[in-house]
């Protein structure tokens, strides 16, 4: 059998191994490009951060609170306002001609032409009241000129005294109708109206006449109590004494007698427990009558 020398197949052996181990040594080199090229590829790229600035806080300047003026009584609806300050109740008196409106609201309802007073005459008196809730309500009486200063002189010393008073309006808030002002409890003064029971004019169209919590101080003549709801309050007024009430000495009626008003719980004929009047303070009409000469007559 012939062989092959041994030194040719070595060199021939070795001559396949060489190309071999060129190819994978060049497969080897692609292989690290391509992982080097994908590396970089998805590395994140370090960024420099924003700068940031700190801005620097707004200058808050403390607001002065405002001042609160309370609002004027409506005279016309006589809705009532809260008052809670000692400025606020002393704000709350006053004496003021009628407006254009409340002459206008006035008008055809408790004023006519005919009445003993013109409305020139009549003056708003702004008054502050404790209510039966405790706080201090603005109220409204409509008077006569020659008594406005005796009503805010008296009604400031009930509010001192804490005397209540359930609410005071002008007599347009019922349409001039007594016995629903009556009814509500309402305080009131001005209202161009007949006596009860009478034919001439009562002392409240000459505005010189107050009706103080009528409910709770009602009028009564030979047994008939007016309201009839106010039947609790028209016997034995002495032991149901509540806040609100006039009796014989109660701070309410010696602060009108003191200023030569008249308490109707004194009259011998009736008693007409809510009423206060000064005689004698506007001038006699043409025909000779004056407010007085209704004594004892609402």
């Amino acid at each position: 059998m012939l062989r092959r020398p041994l030194f040719v197949v070595v060199v021939r052996r070795n001559a396949t191994w060489r190309k071999l181990a060129s190819l994978a040594c060049a497969m080897c080199v692609v292989a690290f490009a391509a992982a080097s090229f994908v590396h970089a590829q998805t590395s994140p790229t370090a960024t420099t951060p924003p700068t940031v600035t700190p801005s620097t806080p707004p200058t808050v300047t403390p607001s002065t609170p405002p001042t609160v003026t309370p609002p004027p009584p409506n005279a016309t609806s006589g809705a009532p306002t809260t008052c809670r300050t000692a400025a606020c109740h002393a704000a709350l008196f006053s004496v003021t001609p009628l407006s254009v409106d409340e002459v206008k609201a006035m008008t055809g309802v408790v004023w006519r032409p005919g009445c003993p007073v013109p409305l020139s005459k009549l003056r708003n008196v702004g008054v502050g009241t404790l209510g039966e809730d405790g706080a201090v309500h603005a109220g409204t009486l409509v008077v006569h000129e020659a008594v406005a200063d005796d009503v805010v002189a008296v009604f400031r010393a009930l509010l001192d005294d804490g005397f209540v008073v359930a609410r005071a309006a002008p007599a347009t808030v019922t349409g001039g109708d007594d016995v629903a002002l009556m009814r509500e409890n309402i305080t009131s003064a001005f209202n161009c109206r007949p006596v009860t029971g009478g034919r001439g004019f009562s002392p409240h169209s000459w505005g010189v006449a107050v009706d103080i919590n009528p409910l709770w101080n009602p009028y009564v003549k030979r047994g008939v109590v007016s309201p009839p709801e106010a039947a609790p309050f028209a016997v034995d007024r002495e032991r149901a004494a509540r806040p609100g009430m006039l009796l014989p000495g109660s701070a309410v009626v010696a602060a009108f007698e003191r200023r030569g008003w008249s308490w109707g719980g004194r009259w011998r004929s009736l008693k007409d427990w809510q009423h206060v009047e000064k005689k004698g303070a506007v001038a006699a009409n043409a025909d000779g009558t004056a407010p007085d000469a209704t004594k004892g007559i609402r």
